[in-house]
């Protein structure tokens, strides 16, 4: 695809997106390679092959400090971690460079989470904030600034006396 092969995962991907699932049972992929046509000295016919044979590759997941930021908040806002202990068990088996608690405590300090305790349980539940910064697919950092800069414009329209 363009300038080099795709990978199974990436025909993976490409091949679960066929159809619409409140329309269609089912969804049809036409893979067209010319033939005798070659790249890199493989023909596209030998690696359209391959890809309809292959398996999807394990996916290894390494997260920075501010990538486990915003996973860990589009996870409480998706609703598939509600919980602390949740969070927990989910990320025990996953390498990350930051530890759980800290990760937590920075997005409750950032208002972006509020934590309440329910059945025993310390919920965990998105603020609006939160969810708009997950959805908008930002960094918390991105998140915390743009919300500055809006704290700053209409703390001055405040002063000016101009309602928004």
């Amino acid at each position: 695809m363009g300038n080099k092969w795709i990978s199974p995962n990436e025909f993976s991907q490409m091949i679960g997106r066929a159809g619409r699932p409140t329309y269609h049972d089912r969804g049809v992929v036409y893979l067209l390679p010319e033939i005798a046509n070659k790249f890199d000295n493989e023909s596209e016919e030998s690696v359209a092959i391959s890809l309809l044979e292959s398996d999807v590759e394990n996916v290894h997941i390494e997260y920075s400090e501010e990538e486990l930021l915003e996973q860990v908040l589009a996870d409480v806002c998706s609703h598939s971690l509600k919980d602390i202990e949740t969070i927990h068990s989910f990320y025990k088996n996953i390498k990350i460079p930051i530890d759980l608690e800290m990760t937590i405590n920075e997005l409750y300090d950032k208002k972006l989470i509020r934590i309440i305790n329910k059945n025993n349980k310390e919920e965990v539940i998105p603020t609006k904030y939160g969810k708009a910064v997950s959805m908008s697919f930002l960094s918390v950092q991105e998140g915390s600034i743009i919300k500055k800069i809006i704290t700053k414009i209409k703390s001055n329209l405040e002063k000016k006396k101009i309602r928004i």
